[in-house]
């Protein structure tokens, strides 16, 4: 029992989502990095578990993705913080 309040549903809206795609995932050699806006920066950071800055670096975009050899890191465990105007991604990354 109880009291229970109850709303009308007025409308309805689709949330746009401004995801942005990081494959592949394990990685051995270049990470791909895909649905950034072509104008603007894109800011970076790989860090690895211990939270020691292993990349950190801004791009000025010119076209709507980016590459990043990872090919020399240890493999291993590591988050990538990708931000982009309005889009941004935290993805745990393995490196193989």
């Amino acid at each position: 029992m109880g009291i229970h309040k109850f709303q009308s549903i007025t409308g309805l809206f689709e949330q746009q989502t401004n995801d942005i795609n990081i494959y592949p995932n394990p990685v051995s050699d270049y990470l791909h990095i895909d649905g950034l806006t072509n104008s603007g920066r894109l800011q970076i950071t790989i860090t690895d578990v211990a939270g020691r800055v292993i990349i950190e670096e801004t791009r000025i975009m010119t076209v709507h993705s980016a590459s990043i050899n990872i090919s020399h890191f240890p493999s291993g465990i590591y988050l990538l913080s990708a931000n982009s105007e309005n889009k941004q991604s935290h993805v745990k990354i393995i490196k193989l």
